[in-house]
């Protein structure tokens, strides 16, 4: 885990517990002697445009632009849930004049449409929320690079004028996104953004000769509130360097990641050959037509009989052949059946011998590979292959270099939001949090009094046999502003019994190490649960929607539902297997820990309950609860890491807007406003992108309560 003071503070939502209370013993307080006097840190100055800035250095690559003095807010008009007749006026923009389907909408009790030649695809919820697919198929099968084509900006103009988005508009390219961010502008000239790197507008993506691949629409309709006063840059960067600052600001980062290399399985047209896949299948608005059916990205003709009735997403085998007419490619089924294997990830070394091509997997099994293309380099060490194990062989659809890949692609966000707007003319009393009342980022000689935190340890052997143990804390109930510290202190050996459980401690914040993580002289410790234990848990999962985020629901076989979250605390996204697999789960549940009245589990592993590859039941042992053993890193074989750096490259006004794409209608919400807002945009040194957005109305025109965000996620 990334200790980066850019994390830190997640508000986590606590309500009183839905479960039935549990009883433990009083916490003892364990003493830590404390071995070291805290130093005082330097006020952080500006030298050569480069500053202090949470234990980093901050160069700043944009002068602070002049303000204006004023901008606008807005308000947001509800969207409404597109009509067939404006789903198929949708689509002759861009020249698809064919069946229409009906799917079971985003928001639920809604219906979306889909409209497709078979090789275009549009999916349409609104005119202001759809995607578009120039090539359905390809799109998801072809890797694009996500480059910045010296075409892109011309090509993606003269799309847009020849499909009826005439709008200004400026371009944004966010490399977590993988495309271009085509922005409208407001009246007054500013883009629209919501959290996370996310503006308002076009997606698009380009194939690999320039030209528009897909397009994800992410449009707002709005009207003008009124103009009001707003800080000024200068004032908004000095909030973006306070250390205190918490509130009327939201961060994000995003770490980099290396693209995946990946080959698809290729079938020959004409032939006889079998495959394997997930059932998709919607309804035509024609009564009497076929639904449209798709065995994964293929569609399916001919003996389709029952399959609109499956289960959707059921796995099966299909018996058929390949056809390919005006560059659509259908599969004609000629029998099928549900499949008593599953789809599985494999894991190994890939090796071609006498123009055979197997599979050496990490497990010590042997797996015959067919029609794997000569392009594929061997022998290929570390090669993740997906597919169906039938037999000795497995019946591949990607191979890829996913395991060969180093960090990235994670990332997170702080702050505790904006506060709510007060347009009434009446102002009411803002005060922010400053360190008399919430401890201080980045200041050394911080008290840390009881602050909870989930605890990992870390053993770490030396080359002369002896030991290093590492004590971590990592907190997100929004109460400490470090996040993530590192413990110190002379009797901590108890915590080593305590890994991955909840722990209190007191102490002062010492010193950063070489790697900005902050370290904790612990004076003292509590066990809040001393006994809190792992369990093996069976049972069910499913995605649902909870106050606009999307989270896992596991259900047990006792009847009881929790909602899933990471070790440290944030939702968990990650199902296993099909929908209403039995899965298994090594959990913990903290004492009245709750989300949204839901009880809690944190889950550190977990697997289907019944093997896809042999069919036998899995079996689960609890290990979270013991610490992580690792030879400690020499200069050898990891050479020193550079400090990191902070560049700010982008200062801008925008509008924001919390994200309003999956929210459903409350009418006890509020107006949605769109409002001024300050963006500092940049890089760490190793790469990471990130960004802080500052509200920016004056005081006056604010609540004192903070608003619902969406968080990354």
């Amino acid at each position: 885990m990334k200790y980066t003071a850019v994390l830190a503070y997640i508000l986590l939502l606590s309500v009183l517990s839905a479960c039935a209370p549990v009883t433990s013993p009083a916490p003892t307080r364990f003493p830590a002697t404390r071995t070291a006097t805290p130093t005082a840190q330097a006020t952080p100055t500006a030298t050569q445009a480069s500053y202090n800035w949470r234990g980093e250095t901050l160069y700043l690559r944009q002068p602070i632009p002049a303000s204006p003095t004023q901008a606008n807010v807005y308000l947001l008009q509800t969207d409404q849930h597109a009509t067939l007749q404006e789903a198929q006026v949708l689509a002759q923009r861009f020249g698809i004049k064919s069946a229409v389907y009906q799917s079971a909408g985003e928001l639920p009790g809604t219906i979306d449409y889909t409209i497709t030649d078979g090789k275009q695809r549009l999916t349409v919820r609104s005119d202001q929320y759809f995607s578009y697919y120039m090539d359905y198929r390809k799109a998801f099968t072809d890797s694009y690079p996500a480059t910045q084509s010296p075409d892109a900006l011309a090509n993606i103009d003269r799309f847009l004028k020849s499909h009826g988005f005439d709008f200004t508009y400026s371009v944004n390219y966010p490399t977590m996104w993988g495309g271009y961010y085509i922005e409208p502008l407001t009246q007054d000239g500013f883009a629209i953004h919501e959290e996370f790197f996310k503006p308002v507008g076009l997606l698009i993506s380009l194939d690999e000769t320039g030209q528009v691949a897909s397009v994800q629409a992410n449009l707002i309709r709005y009207k003008l509130v009124g103009k009001y006063d707003i800080h000024s840059a200068e004032e908004a960067w000095q909030t973006f360097l306070d250390p205190h600052a918490i509130t009327g600001l939201i961060e994000g980062m995003h770490s980099t990641s290396q693209p995946i290399e990946s080959w698809q399985r290729v079938y020959p047209d004409n032939e006889r050959v079998t495959i394997y896949g997930r059932v998709s299948s919607i309804k035509s608005i024609v009564a009497t037509d076929s639904p449209l059916t798709q065995i994964d990205l293929y569609i399916a003709t001919g003996n389709l009989a029952g399959l609109d009735k499956v289960v959707q997403d059921a796995y099966i085998e299909a018996t058929g052949q390949f056809s390919t007419q005006d560059g659509i490619e259908k599969f004609n089924v000629e029998s099928w059946k549900i499949s008593k294997a599953s789809e599985a990830g494999f894991t190994g070394t890939l090796k071609r011998e006498n123009g055979k091509v197997t599979l050496a997997a990490l497990e010590g099994e042997h797996y015959a590979l067919p029609d794997v293309p000569a392009g594929v380099r061997m022998p290929f060490e570390n090669a993740y292959v997906i597919g169906t194990q039938v037999g000795n062989a497995i019946e591949w659809k990607t191979i890829d270099d996913r395991m060969t890949q180093t960090g990235g692609g994670g990332g997170g966000g702080g702050g505790l939001g904006f506060y709510k707007l007060n347009l009434s003319g009446t102002p009411v009393p803002v005060i922010r949090p400053t360190a008399q009342v919430q401890p201080t980022q980045s200041v050394i000689g911080q008290q840390i009094v009881g602050q909870r935190g989930n605890l990992s340890v870390t053993i770490y052997k030396k080359p002369d046999g002896s030991q290093r143990v590492q004590y971590a804390l990592t907190s997100n109930d929004g109460k400490s502003l470090l996040g993530s510290m590192l413990l110190e202190g002379t009797d901590l050996q108890e915590l080593q019994k305590q890994n991955n459980r909840p722990v209190d401690i007191w102490g002062t914040l010492d010193h950063y190490d070489q790697d900005g993580n902050p370290v904790v002289k612990v004076e003292s410790y509590e066990i809040p649960f001393p006994d809190l234990r792992f369990q093996i848990m069976k049972g069910t999962q499913k995605t649902i929607t909870i106050n606009g985020q999307s989270a896992l629901l596991f259900t047990s076989q006792d009847g009881k539902s929790f909602v899933q979250m990471a070790p440290g605390g944030d939702l968990d996204n990650s199902p296993l297997g099909l929908a209403g697999d039995q899965v298994l789960l090594e959990t913990l549940a903290i004492p009245d820990e709750t989300f949204s009245g839901y009880p809690v589990l944190r889950v550190f592993a977990g697997s289907v309950a019944v093997s896809s590859k042999n069919g036998q039941a899995v079996e689960m042992k609890i290990t979270a609860d013991q610490p992580t053993i690792m030879d400690e890193p020499t200069t050898a074989s990891a050479p020193p890491a550079l400090p990191l750096t902070v560049t700010i490259e982008k200062v801008e006004l925008v509008y924001y807007l919390s994200d309003p794409r999956y929210a459903v209608a409350d009418p006890s919400a509020g107006p949605a406003y769109i409002q001024p807002a300050w963006r500092f945009y940049g890089h760490y040194s190793n790469g990471d992108e990130f960004e802080v957005l500052i509200q920016a109305l004056k005081d006056e025109f604010l609540l004192p309560e903070l608003a619902p965000y969406v968080h990354p996620g």
